[in-house]
């Protein structure tokens, strides 16, 4: 069901500011292992841990997860059986929000008003919470294709006040906002010379040709800017989109900011790489 009000006028319709929030890749389990294991990765992140994840709709799923210190982050999953999508190693998405809770409605409305004749695909996720012993609703995701299908896959998340109040990485601006600054994970320890990632500036997505038309437009719909042909802007973050030969070889490659400078550091994990100068995080599917 639509969250769009027919008796508003067009001048009520604003465009919510939509800010990146997490990207996820699924890696070979062996990949997988090696970047959960690996001590040096851990460092880097500010926070770095594996964890179940059980909805309230039935589904479960095991992910590895890095965040910076602006609270965006990275997902990690294995191929493997996924009750709900069945990723296959090569499978990409990028997760947007906003601050303002119950965004999701100004953004349906927008998108209808701007897009007539296209509709959202609109996903309502519960979550089963150890915390509270209970299912509580988890977030409400607006998408322009049907999440189960791309390989690639762009949607706009907006967190439940349940959920944000029962999590301790969240916390509340005022009655209306999410605190985007606030970590929620333990400081670092200031006296600690490891960098760490503050924030993730870009990413670059190696895609298929009968991908990319088709992302293109999600990204534009879910209210990037077009910067070029491939290249696209969201409020501070990057994604940039090239040409790959099968999703079996996509090419994940991260740039982001150092808390601090470091100098003449590169660290192999696997297939992937973390390289010194604050300059990214680079991942190779393999064949």
């Amino acid at each position: 069901m639509p969250f769009y009000d027919h008796d508003m006028t067009p001048s009520s319709v604003t465009k919510p500011k939509i800010i990146f929030d997490h990207f996820y890749v699924v890696l070979s389990p062996e990949d997988y292992a090696l970047i959960k294991s690996d001590p040096v990765f851990h460092r880097f992140f500010g926070s770095t841990y594996e964890r179940t994840v059980k909805t309230g709709e039935g589904n479960e799923w095991t992910g590895f997860y890095a965040n910076a210190l602006d609270h965006r982050y990275i997902e990690f999953f294995y191929e493997g059986p996924r009750v709900d999508e069945g990723y296959v190693r090569g499978a990409a998405g990028i997760g947007l929000c906003s601050e303002k809770i119950g965004f999701t409605s100004d953004l349906d409305a927008y998108y209808r008003q701007h897009c007539p004749g296209r509709n959202l695909t609109i996903l309502e996720r519960t979550l089963n919470s150890t915390k509270l012993n209970r299912v509580i609703p988890w977030f409400t995701a607006l998408s322009t294709t049907p999440l189960e299908t791309p390989f690639l896959k762009t949607w706009a998340m907006d967190y439940q006040r349940d959920f944000i109040q029962s999590s301790p990485t969240f916390r509340m601006k005022d009655d209306d906002h999410l605190d985007r600054d606030y970590y929620g994970f333990k400081d670092p320890d200031p006296s600690d010379s490891q960098p760490k990632i503050k924030r993730i500036q870009s990413l670059t997505l190696a895609c298929r040709e009968s991908e990319m038309e088709q992302y293109r437009q999600d990204l534009i719909d879910l209210t990037f800017e077009l910067q070029e042909n491939s290249c696209f802007e969201l409020n501070g973050f990057t994604l940039r989109l090239t040409p790959a030969q099968s999703v079996q070889n996509r090419v994940i490659e991260v740039q982001f900011e150092l808390d601090r400078e470091v100098k003449d550091f590169s660290h192999s994990m696997g297939s992937g790489w973390l390289v010194g100068d604050g300059v990214g995080l680079f991942w190779r599917a393999l064949p």
